[in-house]
């Protein structure tokens, strides 16, 4: 049933509305005996759990896993009020009422308009360019002096690991702007969705292959004319490589190859539900790669990449429970994911993705390599819109 949904919904042509509402009406059913079965899980699993909510931690479980290089930035709200805690491996820095939510959001949805002006044409998008990144500057140069100018000076010259709450999720800390230099260009970042899951992560990455082959995974359509060119340019740069294109792409095919690599590129199309982030999928030649999917994967990948639109949004519910296709791929087992937060464009992420991957090879980490890969696309597409749609989620090593 999702698959087909999918199907249709993503189609440009008149979409059958009759048979999606048959659809709908069909899922409603199988939708409340998942949730039955989901309260279940969490009651049974504990790592199911723990990749829903954020169970508390003692201050000292949180800072033992950092680096002495490393701060991490727990963000939390509440009653409308926005708190930081800065945790290093000697300190800990507590900031109370940074901003409110009914400042923040605004800066958000004006933030998220201004990146949507690309999805109406690339025309359109490069004739207003200048316009839109002077306004993008401004509400990132807001966003800053709120959430990072206050803990500036904890921060040092650390590697930052940022734990939003709310709807901080949806912050691109890493493109925030303090008028001269974004927060990238002083600083490796990386994110996870709770100080709790960032441990899972790590404890993760111990155990995660670091032998075995590349799995790149393509398929090209109309959406994503580009993904051809990408899988070609990545192909090249990896000696046991393979690679699945078009046709071949096929979900039996995913699973067979996905079960013996040590990274993992999805170069597809997907679709983020709003309405239900648990119908998220990403294209497959034969189907749809479901949230459930995921779930069912056997991947012992230290790696995954995720280059499609959006693939790292989630809906962030009461209790900060995150639901798409970012906690599939944790549960799957992979310590480390690099997705993006807003639709992107084909020219520059093939572009950083050759970059980062250069990276990785040369034996930088992952947190380090993505952020090389933006300084490189930064100084040929200086607008955040290109540069700074990927994060890295998990363990940053």
């Amino acid at each position: 049933y999702y698959n087909r949904i999918n199907y249709y919904e993503s189609r440009s042509q008149q979409q059958p509305t009759e048979m999606i509402a048959q659809l709908r009406d069909e899922i409603h059913e199988r939708e409340q005996q998942l949730a039955r079965l989901d309260r279940r899980l969490r009651l049974e699993d504990i790592e199911y759990a723990s990749l829903h909510t954020a169970p508390r931690m003692e201050t000292r479980d949180v800072r033992q896993p950092l680096a002495d290089d490393e701060t991490l930035l727990e963000y939390y709200i509440v009653n409308g009020q926005v708190k930081a805690f800065a945790i290093s491996r000697d300190a800990v820095s507590v900031f109370n009422d940074l901003t409110t939510v009914e400042a923040t959001a605004p800066l958000l949805q004006w933030l998220k308009f201004n990146f949507d002006q690309f999805n109406l044409s690339e025309r359109y998008g490069q004739a207003y360019l200048n316009n839109i990144e002077s306004l993008t500057r401004q509400y990132l140069e807001k966003l800053y002096a709120a959430l990072v100018a206050p803990i500036e000076p904890w921060l040092e010259d650390k590697k930052l690991v940022v734990v939003p709450h709310d709807l901080l999720h949806y912050v691109p800390f890493h493109a925030l702007y303090d008028g001269q230099h974004y927060l990238i260009d002083r600083h490796e970042i990386s994110y996870c969705p709770s100080a709790s899951v960032y441990k899972l992560c790590l404890d993760k990455a111990r155990t995660s292959r670091s032998d075995g082959q590349v799995l790149i995974v393509g398929v090209p359509d109309a959406a994503a004319p580009l993904i051809e060119a990408e899988v070609a340019v990545l192909e090249s740069l990896w000696d046991e490589v393979e690679v699945l294109r078009g046709a071949e792409a096929t979900l039996s095919q995913l699973k067979r190859s996905a079960a013996g690599c040590r990274l993992l590129h999805l170069a597809t199309h997907s679709v983020f539900r709003r309405d239900n982030p648990m119908l998220s999928a990403l294209k497959l030649s034969d189907t749809w790669l479901s949230l459930y999917d995921i779930f069912k994967l056997n991947l012992p990948a230290d790696l995954v990449t995720l280059s499609a639109c959006e693939t790292g949004m989630n809906e962030v519910f009461p209790g900060d429970e995150l639901f798409g296709l970012m906690r599939g791929f944790l549960y799957a087992g992979v310590p480390s994911l690099i997705v993006s937060s807003w639709v992107v464009n084909d020219r520059s992420t093939a572009e950083l993705m050759r970059w980062l991957y250069t990276g990785l090879r040369e034996g930088l980490s992952k947190r380090a390599a993505l952020r090389q890969a933006q300084l490189r696309v930064k100084e040929e597409y200086p607008y955040p819109y290109y540069w700074a749609p990927f994060i890295l989620m998990g363990a940053p090593v």
